[in-house]
C-alpha cells in the first residue's frame, strides 16, 4: 500500500509539472491564464501585399483587436472576433489548447470545440503557432503559411488585458 501511495503521488507531480515548465525562456502553461487582445498582425517574406485566411475563420485584419482567454487548468479558451471592419462579422470560437515542445521551440496547438468540450471537426484538425515570447504581459506568436507556392510568415503580438478565464 506505501508503494501505491508513493507510486501515485509520484506520477501526479510528473505529470501536474509537464508542461508548467520553462523551454528555451518560453513559460509554461500558467503565464497564458488570462484575457490576451491582439495588438498588431504583422506578414515577413517576400516583398508584396499579403492577405491570410486564418484558422478556417476569417481573414487576418478581423483578428486585430480580438480577445483570445486561455485556461490553463482545464486546457480550454476561446477567441472573440469584433466587428473592427465592414467585411468582419463578431463571432467567438471555443477551443481546447495544449502545448507541443520540440527540442527547442514551444507551440501552443489549438482545436475548436463545442459547449461540451467536444471537438466540432469530424476529422479532428487543428492549428499550430510558435510561441516566439512569452511573459506576464505580452505574447508573440508566429505561423508559416504559403500562397501560391510563395512561404511568408504571419506574426501575431498580443498584450494581457485581464486574468479572467470566465467561459
Amino acid at each position: 500500500m506505501k508503494k501505491l501511495i508513493t507510486i501515485s503521488i509520484f506520477f501526479s507531480i510528473i505529470v501536474g509539472c509537464g508542461s508548467t515548465k520553462e523551454l528555451n525562456g518560453i513559460p509554461g502553461k500558467k503565464t497564458l491564464k488570462g484575457e490576451w487582445q491582439v495588438d498588431e498582425i504583422e506578414f515577413f517574406g517576400a516583398e508584396g501585399t499579403y492577405k491570410a485566411y486564418m484558422f478556417d475563420m476569417a481573414d487576418s485584419y478581423c483578428f486585430k483587436n480580438s480577445v483570445w482567454m486561455f485556461i490553463p487548468n482545464n486546457y480550454t479558451g476561446k477567441f472573440t472576433l469584433t466587428s473592427s471592419a465592414s467585411s468582419c462579422e463578431s463571432s467567438t470560437a471555443r477551443f481546447r489548447w495544449s502545448y507541443f515542445d520540440t527540442d527547442e521551440e514551444r507551440f501552443i496547438q489549438f482545436k475548436y470545440i463545442n459547449e461540451k468540450n467536444k471537438s466540432i471537426d469530424p476529422m479532428n484538425r487543428g492549428y499550430r503557432m510558435k510561441i516566439k515570447s512569452l511573459n506576464q504581459t505580452n505574447m508573440k506568436l508566429e505561423m508559416d503559411l504559403e500562397y501560391q507556392g510563395s512561404p511568408f510568415t504571419v506574426v501575431m503580438s498580443m498584450s494581457k488585458i485581464s486574468n479572467n478565464v470566465v467561459l
